[in-house]
């Protein structure tokens, strides 16, 4: 069964469309990236990552100058998706774009007053009770509880490729085209609403709206109607005109 999984996955690797989103990552790093980073991790993940990883993903990869871990602490913080991370040989003092480590991005933004976060600061190498250094001073908003940290408070122009849990672009993807328009990938034109506070973006605001969450500076998760977040993935993808749909 091992092999055969193996057998699909490279399969799939070579038959998707190659998607610039993740340009600077390999077809198997891509699939890796989105099982350890999907936020409802669970067997299935867990099993996808591991078959990447059998089949040759490097579990040390940068995409946008962040590494899987520094991810992992900026987005779901479930420890058993760090713990995955470190069993498997992920190098734990690898940085951030701001030269953070997981570590010190952990501490940075006190994850340490959840159970959660005290066992991902723990499994890290640090105790929760360590303190926590000061964060550096900023002129971004500060998200509420539950949003991605530091968020920027505008939406960066270009096309968002929302991707599936097997690396592959859908029809969800979305080009923001201005401060407050965007197209979708048939070339309707819409306006959007984000909220720097949460993190949520909101494609035509009104009664059945689209929503997306950022989980990082340059990309989005989608967001379902109770409110979880989906398993589509939508990073910035810049080699992508917002104004020249179907992408």
């Amino acid at each position: 069964m091992r092999n055969v999984s193996t057998y699909l996955l490279i399969s799939l690797a070579l038959i998707a469309p190659p998607t610039a989103a993740y340009q600077d990552l390999s077809p198997l790093d891509r699939r890796l990236n989105v099982a350890v980073l999907d936020f409802s991790w669970n067997e299935k993940n867990e099993a996808a990552a591991k078959a990447a990883l059998s089949a040759g993903a490097n579990i040390n990869q940068r995409s946008a100058g962040e590494t899987l871990l520094t991810n992992a602490i900026k987005g779901q913080k479930v420890p058993a998706v760090i713990r995955f991370l470190l069993q498997n040989g992920i190098d734990r003092s690898g940085k951030d774009s701001s030269g953070l480590t997981a570590l010190e991005i952990a501490q940075k933004y006190k994850i340490g007053k959840s159970p959660e976060g005290r066992e991902i600061l723990n499994l890290l190498g640090a105790s929760a009770s360590s303190p926590a250094p000061a964060p550096a001073k900023s002129t971004q908003t500060t998200p509420t509880a539950g949003a991605s940290a530091a968020m920027p408070e505008l939406v960066a122009a270009g096309v968002y490729e929302c991707i599936n849990q097997m690396g592959v672009a859908t029809p969800l993807s979305f080009g923001i085209i201005d401060r407050s328009q965007y197209n979708d990938s048939n070339g309707k034109r819409g306006r959007y609403a984000y909220d720097a506070q949460t993190g949520t973006l909101t494609l035509d605001p009104g009664p059945s709206p689209a929503r997306y969450r950022r989980i990082s500076a340059t990309t989005f998760r989608l967001v379902r109607e109770d409110g979880s977040l989906g398993g589509f993935t939508c990073p910035l993808n810049t080699m992508k005109n917002p104004l020249r749909p179907p992408w």
